[in-house]
């Protein structure tokens, strides 16, 4: 399970040292940091967003969360009970 915010890649940008990058055959670009490869982002060729992982942000509890993606596809003893939008696709 994957915990993101999905930004246009115009809104968002890293500080720091820029992390390394794996590319997919399928089109998804992956980061991670080159120290210690922790995830950073992912972002695939067709998506117009770049999705940052909520463990990078100093102050994740100030995001408001707005849809739960790849719905069909969680873990059957994942029990969500909020009334945010389920989608099967993603972004």
């Amino acid at each position: 399970m994957v915990t993101s915010a999905g930004y246009f890649p115009k809104q968002f940008q890293l500080t720091g040292k820029e992390p390394q990058k794996f590319e997919t055959d399928d089109g998804v670009t992956r980061t991670f940091c080159g120290r210690c490869g922790s995830s950073v982002s992912y972002q695939r060729e067709k998506s117009k967003y770049i999705f940052i992982y909520l463990g990078l942000f100093d102050n994740p509890e100030n995001l408001k969360p707005e849809v739960h993606m790849m719905y069909s596809e969680k873990v059957s003893w994942m029990k969500i009970d909020d009334d945010l939008p389920k989608s099967d696709e993603f972004a």
